[in-house]
């Protein structure tokens, strides 16, 4: 999503390619993330174009209900910088995802992405 200028026409285009029954995962930049908004930030202030584009996931959920998804669930992905490669294995612990699904906020303000997962409603 975060190449695109607007998400919604995508979501709604790939809501009705999916099937009864199907399934749609959408990955995103978080907005909420402390580094990304820095990032947003920093750019307006010096003038220069954001490079790419950063999702609200209350947003993208209700675009995808909109489009007709249930039971969409969001997954924060904890994506730390190259550099310290020790903290992305750390990141990726069950007690990290545990943590993470526990308390949203702790999320919202770290993780650098989000995945939705939705399903179409099947026949019946």
């Amino acid at each position: 999503m975060q190449a695109l200028a607007d998400a919604t026409p995508a979501l709604r285009e790939l809501g009705g390619l999916v099937r009864p029954g199907g399934e749609i995962w959408v990955d995103a930049l978080n907005r909420t993330c402390v580094v990304n908004a820095y990032e947003i930030l920093r750019r307006r202030f010096s003038g220069r174009p954001q490079h790419l584009r950063y999702e609200s996931a209350a947003k993208l959920k209700a675009e995808l209900s909109a489009a007709g998804f249930v039971r969409i669930v969001r997954h924060w992905m904890p994506i730390v910088p190259a550099r310290w490669p020790k903290l992305q294995r750390l990141a990726e612990t069950p007690l990290v995802g545990w943590a993470l699904r526990r308390v949203p906020l702790l999320g919202a303000l770290s993780c650098h992405g989000f995945i939705l997962h939705g399903e179409r409603p099947g026949p019946g």
